[in-house]
This record gives C-alpha cells, sequence and structure tokens, in this order.
C-alpha cells in the first residue's frame, strides 16, 4: 500500500513521522473513563462462591476479545469494596504488572477488574477498535517504562500520559476493520500451523508407541501381553517389570556442587536449570519425575546430576538405553500417582510397572529407526514454530504500520482470500505446500 502524501514530526520517539493531518493527544485527555478494581479477600468464601459477577484478572487477557472470565465474585464482595466497578462492553483493558505486562484485552462483557488491569472506556475522539490496535502496536515501548526488579510495573497515571495520534474518526475505523480483517487472516493461518504441530507429535507418539511395543516386523506372530496398554506383543518378546530393566537411583540436592558455568548440567523436572562441578552418573539414562513433573522423561548419554525430584536409571547391560526411554514414554504414569496436591511417583510403583523386552539386537534396531524418524519429526516440528513466529511478527508490523499512519489505508476494501491460496501464502512469504506434502509421507 502506499503511503500518505504528507508527514509531519509526531514528537513521540517510536513513532518517527505521521501523516500531516493526524493529531496528537494523551490518553487521559482523550478518554474519560481510565480505572481498575481490587481483590476480594479470597479467604472469604461468600465473596467467591456461586459468584455471579464478572472478574477480570490479567491471566484472563489475550490480545484479543474477552468473552468471559475465569472468576466470578458475589454482591457482597461487590458491596463490600467500593473501588470495585462494573466496566462496559467494548472498554479496552491492559495488564499493568507482572508477568502479564502490557497484555490487551477487548470486553465483551461487563465486568470487574482486580488491581492489576487497567480499564480505558468512554472517548469522543478516539474509537476503542483503533486504541486497542495502537497499545498492541505501543506495547514493546509502554513496557520500557516500566519500573521494578522482579516484577516490573506500569501505573495508571503512566498510561494517562501516554501520547497517542490518531486520524478521523472515519479513518479510524477505516483502520480497525483493516486490521480486523487482515489479522483474521494470520490468526487462522497460525491456527493451521499450531494444528499440524499437534497432529504431527500425536503422529510421532504413535509411531514410538507401535515401534515399541510390536516391533519392526509387522508380519511376526503375536501373542497377548495380559497387560492392557501393552495390548499384543511379538511372540519371542519377554514381559519384564522395570526393575530387571534399569536400577532407579534417587537424586540429590545440587547446592553444594553448583556451578555458575561449566561443569555438568543439573537436571530437574523441566529440564536443565543450572550447572555442577560434579555428576551423579556418567552413562547413557533414561530420567523420570519423582515429583511434579512425572509423565515426562528424558534421555541423557552425558555426565550430569540430578536433583531429588527426579529419578534416574542405571540401564541393564542386556537392554539399549534409548530404548528404554522410548519405551518409558509409553508408561501409564497416572496409574502410577500418588493421592496428593503434587503428583508424585514411588520407585516401588514404578520399579513394577510391567514392561515389553525385545532380544537387545532388535531394541539396537527400534531405537535406530525411531531416531532417525523423530529428527524428521523435529524437523517438521521446528519450521512450523518458525512460520509462527514469522507470522506473529508480520502481524505485528501490520497493526505497527497501520495505526501510526505508515501505510494508508483509506481506499481499502475487504478480499476474501483463503489463507492457503498460493496469493496469500506469496504476501506473507510462507508456503505450507512442502510441509503439508512431508507430513503426507510420514
Amino acid at each position: 500500500m502506499k503511503p500518505y502524501e504528507k508527514y509531519k514530526d509526531s514528537g513521540i520517539e517510536w513513532l518517527g513521522q505521521i501523516p500531516e493531518h493526524w493529531i496528537k493527544v494523551k490518553l487521559g485527555r482523550a478518554f474519560q473513563s481510565i480505572g481498575s478494581g481490587t481483590t476480594p479477600k479470597t479467604a472469604n468464601d461468600s465473596y467467591y462462591e456461586d459468584g455471579t459477577i464478572n472478574w477480570l484478572n490479567t491471566g484472563d487477557l489475550n490480545d484479543g476479545f474477552i468473552y468471559s472470565t475465569s472468576k466470578r465474585i458475589t454482591e457482597e464482595a461487590f458491596r463490600d469494596h467500593s473501588v470495585l466497578r462494573l466496566y462496559p462492553i467494548d472498554s479496552i483493558v491492559i495488564a499493568l504488572y507482572g508477568a502479564t505486562i502490557g497484555k490487551l484485552g477487548h470486553l465483551k462483557i461487563e465486568t470487574t477488574t482486580n488491581q492489576a488491569c487497567c480499564v480505558i472506556s468512554e472517548s469522543k475522539e478516539i474509537t476503542n477498535r483503533y486504541i486497542f490496535y495502537y497499545l498492541l502496536a505501543a506495547k514493546e515501548f509502554i513496557i520500557s517504562k516500566s519500573y521494578g526488579g522482579g516484577q516490573p510495573n506500569i501505573s495508571q497515571d503512566t498510561i494517562k500520559q501516554l501520547y497517542i495520534v490518531a486520524p478521523t474518526l472515519s479513518e479510524q475505523t477505516q483502520i480497525a476493520n483493516y486490521l480486523d480483517h487482515q489479522t483474521a487472516i494470520i490468526d487462522q493461518l497460525i491456527a493451521q500451523k499450531e494444528k499440524l504441530i499437534s497432529l504431527l507429535k500425536d503422529k510421532r507418539q504413535a509411531v514410538i508407541k507401535k515401534a515399541v511395543t510390536k516391533g519392526l516386523n509387522l508380519n511376526t506372530p503375536m501373542k497377548d501381553s495380559g497387560v492392557e496398554w501393552l495390548g499384543e506383543l511379538p511372540e519371542r518378546w519377554e514381559l519384564v517389570k522395570f526393575k530387571h530393566i534399569a536400577k532407579i537411583r534417587n537424586g540429590k540436592d545440587q547446592k553444594d556442587v553448583q556451578v555458575e558455568e561449566g561443569g555438568y548440567p543439573v537436571l530437574g523436572t523441566g529440564g536443565e536449570f543450572g550447572r555442577a562441578s560434579k555428576f551423579l552418573y556418567d552413562k547413557p539414562s533414561v530420567l523420570l519425575g519423582r515429583k511434579g513433573t512425572i509423565d515426562k522423561p528424558q534421555y541423557i548419554e552425558q555426565p550430569f546430576w540430578t536433583v531429588d525430584t527426579l529419578f534416574y536409571t542405571e540401564i541393564s547391560e542386556d537392554c539399549d538405553p534409548l530404548y528404554v526411554f522410548y519405551l518409558s514414554q509409553q508408561i501409564p504414569f497416572s496409574l502410577l500417582q500418588e493421592s496428593s496436591a503434587v503428583p508424585s511417583m514411588t520407585q516401588d510403583n514404578l520399579n513394577n510397572v510391567v514392561l515389553c523386552k525385545p532380544p537387545l539386537r532388535e531394541q539396537q534396531e527400534i531405537s535406530v529407526m525411531l531416531k532417525e524418524r523423530q529428527n524428521e519429526f523435529d524437523v517438521l516440528i521446528e519450521i512450523s514454530n518458525l512460520q509462527i513466529t514469522n507470522l506473529k511478527s508480520f502481524r505485528q508490523s501490520l497493526i505497527s504500520e497501520a495505526v501510526t499512519g505508515k501505510v494508508n489505508v483509506r481506499d481499502w476494501k475487504p478480499v476474501n482470500l483463503n489463507v492457503s491460496s498460493p496469493e496469500m501464502a506469496d504476501k506473507l512469504q510462507i508456503s505450507t505446500r512442502a510441509i503439508e506434502k512431508q507430513n503426507g509421507k510420514l
């Protein structure tokens, strides 16, 4: 799209030049209502139980329309807290602090909010949909104005003092319509990519399960394992308990061995989170969560240290470590979980899980095949994730160019483009055909 005919300096550091006829105004002057809310005492059940009034917190913000809230409060809570007010439909909400700082929402419901939400509404100069997109474009600049260390904050006053630029109301509406249309197309393509990633992960898991429980020769005679989650197995395969495949060892506290850099990886249920001057074990091992995340086995071949929330294993000589890793992914961990507020698993429960054990040579063949196939899946997933990143970046630049006047959309008219059409793929510089073709081969 072409730019506007004439531009002027906006006087706003992150904006640069803007169309000559656009105005500049502080957000606090343009909007009559800018407010927040509070959090009724969570220990008081009468404030929340069977609540009927929407109560928005920053976790509900999604940089899009808000149709519901995760929590509701009661009439009693509303009466007891004078700072609470019911904000109208079409208000714009921005998160003031924490991990969600700068996150936005466009209300499609009436709602109250907590103190971390700033709600903007009621303007005769600026349309709500335009300011929503403007704040999306200004997100990094707004966050740069935050203060505080561990939990950055922006104040309501920071929002009120924020300069905004805007054309006429009709042009604001045109810009918002343009962005609604264009971002919907991009969002649909992102959703397709995310669905493809989910399908690839499911298919990868299905390939692993089939290989480690049925083998590579589909014509081999089968037998009933008698174990529901294993089903039929090749006749020559053994059924053994986990303790006959590997010895389970406990991790240890890393405080006395932790170093800033170098050394060996310190592993927990979430992966590596530090380095250690010593190692607990230096052979290939399958790591399984004892407490916390218990259903995501890890595999490591280098020397390592594990913390006490993670089991490590000493694999038996007649077992291939990588095969044990793939097989461990099939364990029904939900059946092993101890009844606790935090998921946990005991050595005894894990030791007594019945698994299938092919001859060592067959285990190794399965491992080689699965490693190759997993690499194929990982490449496709990585490509899809990169495309999602590029799409999100393109979406952000599209918004920024429109609300800052770098492109002129006054004459724009919607064109119904299918997201998978060659025109749209070329426009976004992204083609899904190669991935979908490769996925068909898998």
